[in-house]
């Protein structure tokens, strides 16, 4: 596994996703692809030179063994061509992939044009639970977050793959507000997975303990019109 991956900020994770996407479409077919491209970004997450010869060479197995060179040229090729115009990154279509909801997706959810109650009140609890724990140990507490991120990207925890997008960019970079609003229920499943993860790192007092203060981050949130 690459020593890249825990420091790929989330925009250029984005990138990299598009630029293999965008250069493998040609050489595989789409659930092919968003098979590889799971592999690709939780055992390598990176392109440099060592880590996409491994990747290529993982994937050039059977059918695809004479496409190597190929699929190795293309890859290359869309990374140091800045004309190549690339894919919308297909982060999306993986985690449908992978839920196998690829051929039933969900209807999307519009972009909500102001900051409804609900996503401050959940972003507010969420940046207070983290300060909390980060406090107590930042390394433990970026693990609780990784286990978030895991979980939402596998199970999606009855989110809207848009709401799952942005829940996982905040966990990578622990910034920036919501764009698309939560229902009480979506809220109260994205806090239990935070809640269960600090369990799991920091014990269940200390989980208690810390859940209880977020809530009081909550009090007298006044959400502008």
């Amino acid at each position: 596994m690459s020593n890249e991956i825990t420091g790929v900020g989330y925009e250029t994770l984005s990138l990299y996703r598009r630029v293999v996407y965008t250069a493998l479409l040609p050489f595989m077919e789409r659930s092919e692809l968003l098979t590889a491209l799971w592999i690709w970004e939780d055992d390598y997450a990176s392109v440099n030179a060592e880590d996409l010869q491994a990747f290529i060479g993982h994937l050039c197995q059977g059918d695809l063994a004479n496409k190597h060179n190929s699929m190795l040229f293309n890859l290359n090729c869309h990374l140091t061509d800045r004309s190549v115009k690339l894919e919308e990154d297909p982060y999306l279509l993986m985690v449908a992939h992978r839920t196998g909801r690829l051929n039933n997706l969900p209807d999307t959810v519009d972009k909500s044009p102001l900051q409804t109650e609900n996503m401050v009140l959940l972003l507010r609890q969420l940046s207070s639970m983290n300060s909390l724990l980060e406090a107590d140990n930042r390394y433990y507490t970026y693990l609780v977050r990784e286990y978030v991120n895991r979980i939402l990207g596998e199970y999606q925890a009855g989110l809207n793959i848009e709401q799952v997008s942005e829940l996982r960019k905040w966990m990578s970079d622990k910034e920036g507000g919501f764009n698309y609003d939560y229902s009480a229920k979506q809220i109260s499943s994205v806090m239990n997975l935070f809640y269960v993860g600090a369990c799991e790192y920091f014990g269940t007092e200390k989980a208690n303990q810390y859940y209880g203060l977020s809530l009081r981050a909550l009090e007298n949130v006044v959400v502008s019109d």
